[in-house]
């Protein structure tokens, strides 16, 4: 079974899932942090996804970065891949970044919200191992246009309005909600599980410093709602906190062949 398939029930645990990579190791999205994600047995790893000038999916949360000590700054959708590569060698592409996590799953934090965008970034995805992506949806609308190009493309719900979500739970039965910690609840995560939704908690909070990070404190207590998996910025941390003597599901795939 494919990674996104497997619930808490199923495994007795939450799928570890590596929040932009192992920022313990790396900064944010980049080929060392997901490297590390990986080598600390993350289930799965989520990236941002932006596209570039020549409409290369790349993993990058902001369209503009900085590139030196000196303030400079490149804007990912105004450059071609070669040449953001060239000024930020740790960026990985999509594709890349599926290789690497191999056999584990890549969440796709997708940022470009243009549907002729959104098209090529789900075109790349069929050519790759598209089984193993859980594609973020942030519109019905965004919805609607990726179940057209690609039925069987796992979404993952993004959304936060109580509107949108209830629509995306009615038309998209046994895919997986984001939630956040900080507004998290059991009886939450028990209702969408009745209504045939998997459940991925957020750790931390809800800012872009704060979002992924939590202390054992706090992953004790997202533990105890029983999610279908967890999202944080130390996979390490995630599986000391589990009960047992608990392991990556690779790992463990590997042991019993």
């Amino acid at each position: 079974m494919e990674v996104w398939g497997r619930t808490y029930f199923e495994i007795g645990r939450p799928l570890i899932v590596a929040h932009r990579g192992d920022l313990t190791a790396g900064i944010e999205n980049s080929k060392t942090a997901v490297l590390a994600a990986v080598a600390a047995g993350a289930d799965a790893v989520e990236v941002d996804i932006r596209l570039t000038a020549d409409f290369v999916p790349v993993c990058v949360h902001d369209d503009c970065l900085e590139v030196d000590s000196g303030g400079g700054r490149i804007c990912v959708s105004q450059v071609k891949c070669d040449e953001l590569r060239r000024a930020c060698p740790d960026v990985l592409t999509m594709e890349e970044a599926l290789r690497e996590v191999a056999p584990r799953g890549l969440l796709l934090d997708v940022k470009e919200t243009h549907l002729e965008r959104v098209k090529r970034i789900v075109e790349c995805i069929q050519v790759c191992d598209s089984n193993r992506c859980l594609f973020g949806i942030r519109s019905v609308r965004i919805s609607q246009y990726v179940n057209r190009l690609s039925s069987t493309l796992s979404q993952i719900c993004l959304m936060r309005d109580g509107a949108e979500l209830q629509w995306y739970i009615n038309k998209r039965p046994g895919s997986w909600v984001r939630l956040s910690a900080p507004t998290a609840s059991k009886n939450e995560v028990l209702n969408l599980k009745k209504l045939g939704a998997k459940v991925l908690i957020v750790a931390g909070g809800m800012t872009h410093e704060t979002v992924g990070r939590a202390t054992r404190q706090d992953l004790r207590q997202l533990l105890a709602l029983q999610p279908d998996a967890v999202m944080m910025t130390d996979p390490n941390m995630a599986f000391t906190e589990i009960d047992g003597d608990a392991y990556s599901l690779v790992q463990e795939t590997e042991e019993n062949r």
